[in-house]
């Protein structure tokens, strides 16, 4: 059984043996400590910066210890400077953005802009672009890798804008393959990718059926289905045997874009032998 000031190091002890535990976790390797004993090291800890929370469950947080590299950066750091590293740690790779650290802190903007700073210098935190608001930064721990929600995935440049060269090569390569090889699987396909070297960041499967998606829409691959040996439904990809036409004769009828078409009529100022465009769309039929 421990006693007074060494239950903070037995707690420490089992949360740096796991990647994350909760307070039920060590109550279950602690079972003699109660619940204000073990309250009390976790906000002794967490203010001399021997563990962090992790996670976004708030009612049942999760503590975890600083790995060695981090503690050194950690060192020194201020109740209020740890406050906002932690709100930043249980946001994940989704990462956050000042004004909801503000609501979880109650810190003031120019004080949390300042505590940023010291993160950002000291390697801890990092701040990116969101695809989805251009203005606006999330900060998130600089060991993590953003989610694709944040950065749009390997089809965004580092302008947080699509890379339509590195789409369109992605597209060719892999519509090429396809119709060389042949109906193909999707695991196939992305193979083939990872094998090729023409990304120079690893594509995964979902990634490359966003493309095979795209190509399926264009009518320059179709999807179908085939029963192995096995007995079992298998989904690949071919060229498409009826591609879709870009334009006919009727889709190209300047009738459906005319801003005043519903002015138009025969032997008005406005009608179709008035008009210039019906005319040579007209002369451009092959009857």
């Amino acid at each position: 059984m421990v006693t007074g000031s060494k239950h903070d190091e037995a707690i420490l002890e089992v949360i740096l043996k796991h990647e994350s535990v909760t307070d039920a976790d060590v109550a279950r390797e602690l079972p003699h400590t109660t619940a204000e004993q073990r309250a009390h090291a976790f906000n002794a800890l967490l203010s001399s910066s021997k563990i962090q929370l992790v996670g976004n469950d708030f009612d049942n947080p999760r503590y975890r210890g600083f790995a060695r590299e981090e503690a050194i950066k950690v060192k020194g750091l201020g109740a209020e400077d740890m406050l906002v590293y932690q709100v930043i740690s249980q946001a994940g790779n989704v990462g956050i953005w000042t004004r909801d650290m503000k609501q979880r802190t109650n810190l003031p903007q120019g004080k949390i802009t300042k505590i940023l700073k010291l993160l950002e210098e000291r390697g801890l935190v990092k701040a990116i672009k969101s695809i989805q608001n251009a203005s606006r930064k999330v900060y998130m721990l600089s060991s993590l890798e953003p989610a694709k929600e944040i950065t749009g995935g390997p089809w965004y440049g580092s302008d947080q804008q699509p890379d339509k060269a590195f789409i369109e090569t992605i597209r060719t390569v892999v519509s090429s393959f396809v119709e060389r090889s042949g109906p193909v699987t999707l695991e196939a396909v992305a193979q083939f990718i990872q094998q090729s070297g023409v990304s120079s960041q690893p594509l995964q499967q979902e990634d490359v059926a966003s493309i095979l998606k795209t190509l399926c829409y264009d009518a320059v691959l179709e999807k179908i289905f085939q029963v192995s040996h096995e007995g079992i439904r298998v989904e690949k990809y071919r060229k498409a045997n009826m591609p879709t036409l870009t334009s006919t004769p009727l889709t190209s009828v300047p009738c459906g874009v005319c801003p005043v078409f519903t002015e138009c009529h025969e032997g008005g100022a406005i009608s179709p032998e008035r008009c210039q465009y019906y005319t040579t769309w007209f002369g451009q039929l092959d009857f």
